[in-house]
């Protein structure tokens, strides 16, 4: 009977299982990208059912936002939410402030959906007070980009409420079209990847505005824009299922048509 085991072979086994998490993670990363929800959805449950069985409190909330995120991009709000909260008490038992800001934005996005897909303004409420939570506990010293991404999400979000709202619509967007423009161009030469996707979805909530106050040409002009580099950076002749690009190519679509209802914002 071997009583011990060798510290060697536990380390190997750790590095195995790293590795397989991440080819694996990549993987779902991919499929997710291309659209394909529920293949990544399986392989990212197969990685947390290995993460239950570690120490590793940050993988396991890791996980639990990633599957968190595909049940919401399904509009599976129910267990999307359950994953949400598991995540962040993870979150909060490793004092990881960043990642419990994170789970936060993400219920916040998560509210925000389930107002465009129920057409209840109680939501934005909710996906406020989310934002809050989040801002509240996230430096503008000490993050200052992330703050201001996460920032920019409260105008989203003010754009969405008019759509609830009884006050003048025209004089509103304008607002909210000053304070998107102000932060397109502060990113608009910005390379990086991330900063990139922030940077088109601006571009398709300022097209998105620009509709809405009436000025059609503009806003066609804008979301043709957004459309080709959504197509360059998402490769959507290999993944033609892409999410991002439907999104705008649907509002381009609803411009043309004059459809001002069915326009989207992105969040």
């Amino acid at each position: 009977m071997q009583l011990f085991t060798d510290s060697s072979d536990i380390c190997k086994k750790s590095e195995k299982t790293k590795k397989y998490e991440n080819g694996s993670y990549i993987k779902a990363t991919e499929l997710e990208t291309k659209g394909e929800y529920e293949q990544a959805l399986k392989l990212h449950e197969e990685i947390l059912v290995n993460r239950y069985k570690s120490t590793d409190i940050t993988a396991l909330a890791d996980s639990l936002n990633s599957i968190a995120c595909l049940y919401m991009m399904k509009n599976d709000f129910f267990k999307a939410d359950q994953c949400f909260r598991k995540a962040l008490k993870y979150r909060s038992l490793e004092n990881d402030l960043i990642g419990f800001c994170t789970v936060h934005i993400n219920l916040s996005k998560m509210y925000f959906l389930q107002s465009l897909y129920t057409n209840a303004s109680e939501y934005l409420t909710h996906a406020k007070w989310s934002l809050d939570i989040a801002l509240v506990h996230l430096s503008e010293e000490s993050q200052p980009e992330l703050y201001k991404i996460w920032k920019i999400k409260y105008i989203i979000l003010q754009a969405q409420m008019l759509r609830f709202s009884s006050e003048t619509e025209s004089e509103c967007y304008r607002k909210v079209l000053s304070e998107l423009t102000a932060f397109y161009e502060t990113i608009k030469e910005n390379s990086q990847s991330e900063i990139q996707k922030q940077r088109m979805t601006a571009e398709n909530n300022i097209a998105v505005i620009l509709a809405l106050m009436g000025e059609k040409e503009k806003s066609e002009k804008l979301m043709t824009k957004c459309l080709s580099e959504k197509e360059t950076v998402y490769n959507i002749t290999t993944n033609p299922k892409n999410t991002p690009c439907t999104i705008t190519r649907n509002n381009l679509r609803a411009i043309k048509e004059n459809r001002l209802q069915d326009l989207i914002f992105e969040y």
